[in-house]
């Protein structure tokens, strides 16, 4: 478009300024393909500086400002993936569930079967371990009901969970039975 009009009206007063543009832009569109091919490989560090770099020289160019959080929504969930799993091992049941559930809510998607199989068992953990304590108040009972809730929406319907749904039902008949002792000696 500028060699036409240049070719047109060689003397066009912007045309030194459309040019110097044009070629900015060609060499961020270069930079930004960089930044997409190097996601595309995983090496989110390295396309992650490239994409600040042209939203340092071009704020608000293309869609660079959303790669950028996805980028950095990808590295938290990196990290509480691996908060998670340190805690599994170190059978921290609320790190676990507090990890993997935030990583699960910024990419909701996510079908990571060992996550989800470490969370499912952080949740059923949990609950044994709130069984196991004698004086419980009803909003602890509360709240291991509620991850008898998420557990149960977690395991899958097929034969090899049968012994979890089997583990998930006497769990919640525990936590009922407690619940209405409580309810029965707060009356």
């Amino acid at each position: 478009i500028i060699e036409r009009i240049r070719s047109i009206n060689p003397g066009f007063e912007h045309l030194q300024e459309l040019a110097a543009r044009a070629e900015i832009l060609l060499q961020m569109e270069s930079k930004y393909q960089e930044a997409l091919d190097l996601a595309a490989e995983n090496r989110n560090g390295e396309a992650l500086i490239i994409l600040q770099e042209i939203e340092r020289q071009t704020p608000g160019l293309w869609d660079v400002s959303q790669q950028i959080a996805k980028i950095e929504t990808s590295f938290q969930i990196e990290q509480y993936i691996l908060e998670g799993n340190e805690a599994y091992r170190n059978g921290n049941w609320d790190e676990v569930i507090n990890a993997f559930e935030n990583a699960l809510e910024l990419d909701s998607d996510m079908d990571d079967p060992l996550l989800k199989e470490q969370l499912l068992k952080g949740y059923l953990n949990k609950i044994i371990s709130m069984l196991e304590k004698e004086n419980n108040t009803i909003e602890d009972i509360e709240r291991a009901e509620e991850y008898y809730r998420r557990a149960v929406a977690m395991t899958p319907q097929s034969k090899a969970f049968v012994s979890e749904r089997g583990n998930l039902q006497r769990v919640i008949s525990d936590l009922l039975e407690q619940k209405f002792a409580q309810i029965g000696t707060a009356s």
